[in-house]
């Protein structure tokens, strides 16, 4: 008897001793998901997005954490369709993170946000805009402003600052939930002022081979401007089109294009184009700088708006987990009605829906460049 109890006892301090040993009397992380388009078409403004929240997550462990715990970023590749976002979102719970940040695009966070929702999931979104997933009271957040909001902005400030009368629409329906919304909003505003939206066309970007067609399309209706809401890439050679045809035409587009790849595939195209967004490119705010100057540190490049948007998704994010202690439990709570977080570019809120409303600008392409032109916000 005193032989097997000797023996019981030797066998629990080596259980003991090989738990400590394995790391099971360490701080459990506070395990963030991170999804969007890596691998796609998009995969500049995803990769961009995903520098950005790595770089504030770094940030926030090298202060130490949360509460003393460490954020661990897992990632995965939505691949671009709705199939890989409906996958990532799964492998993500699974690997039993306490909220999940992503899509890039508004089609891909509507086709993974059911399973979050399904499974009592936070997602929050640092550019899916698309109205359809705003003003109700679910597990969706977002930190950027919704496409009302982008699209009827946009058309208040074209026919009243602009003096444009008629607007062609040009859309990629493969991110039909934002390009969509937002094309409605702009029409909404834009005719209720008295302008014309002389036409809108849609086309896929995903097996487009010629813009001419559609380029031609847009001519024939006769508009004074072109309104392009697309991916960077698409946006860059749609312009190129216009200019080859010698059309001599004002164009806006939406924040979606604001990318390297609109500078690169645009040219000389590109400048003069327009575009709405949620920050102001030309900002002196020190915070800002110092994100960009390590940025450009880290990664070699200069960060797109996507990045922007990451790094200040996990400072939102973060203010809620601090309220929490890093816990799933409470955290919907926690970000509805959140209040006053200072973010790299402006002081966020989240209203009693998870939804934000900010300043906004209109960027010009000059020189190569963005350069911030104006601020437009609802009180102007």
């Amino acid at each position: 008897m005193k032989v097997s109890l000797l023996l019981f006892k030797t066998s629990l301090a080596l259980i003991c001793l090989l738990l400590l040993s394995s790391g099971c009397n360490t701080i459990v992380p506070i395990r963030l998901g991170f999804t969007a388009e890596l691998s796609g078409k998009q995969n500049e403004l995803a990769i961009n997005l995903r520098n950005g929240v790595q770089l504030a997550v770094d940030d926030i462990n090298a202060s130490g954490g949360i509460h003393g715990r460490m954020i661990e970023l897992i990632i995965e590749d939505d691949l671009g369709t709705p199939g890989g976002a409906i996958a990532a979102e799964n492998a993500l719970i699974d690997a039993g993170v306490v909220a999940i940040i992503g899509h890039l695009t508004s089609s891909q966070t509507a086709a993974g946000f059911p399973i979050a929702a399904e499974r009592g999931t936070v997602l929050i979104s640092a550019t899916a805009a698309t109205a359809t997933l705003t003003g109700k009271d679910d597990l969706f957040f977002c930190t950027t402003p919704s496409t009302t909001y982008l699209g009827s902005e946009l058309a208040r400030y074209v026919y009243e600052v602009r003096g444009i009368p008629s607007m062609a629409i040009i859309l990629d329906e493969d991110n039909l939930a934002y390009s969509s919304s937002l094309a409605d909003a702009f029409t909404t505003g834009f005719e209720q002022r008295g302008g014309t939206i002389t036409t809108r066309i849609t086309y896929s970007g995903k097996t487009i081979t010629d813009f001419i067609p559609y380029v031609y399309g847009l001519r024939l209706s006769n508009p004074q401007a072109v309104l392009i809401i697309t991916s960077p890439p698409d946006a860059g050679i749609i312009a190129q089109q216009i200019r080859l045809q010698k059309w001599d035409i004002p164009f806006f587009a939406a924040s979606w294009a604001r990318g390297e790849e609109l500078l690169r595939n645009g040219g000389s195209a590109v400048e003069g184009l327009e575009l709405i967004i949620a920050y102001d490119a030309d900002s002196t705010n020190d915070e800002l700088e110092a994100f960009t100057s390590r940025y450009i540190d880290r990664y070699t490049q200069e960060p797109a708006f996507t990045a922007v948007y990451g790094y200040e998704v996990i400072q939102v994010l973060a203010a809620a987990l601090d309220k929490t202690k890093g816990q799933a439990e409470g955290l919907a709570e926690a970000l509805t009605n959140l209040s006053n977080v200072e973010t790299l570019t402006s002081t966020l809120a989240l209203d009693k829906y998870g939804d934000t409303i900010r300043p906004l600008y209109i960027q010009k392409v000059q020189d190569g460049d963005f350069i911030t032109v104006k601020q437009v916000t609802i009180q102007d």
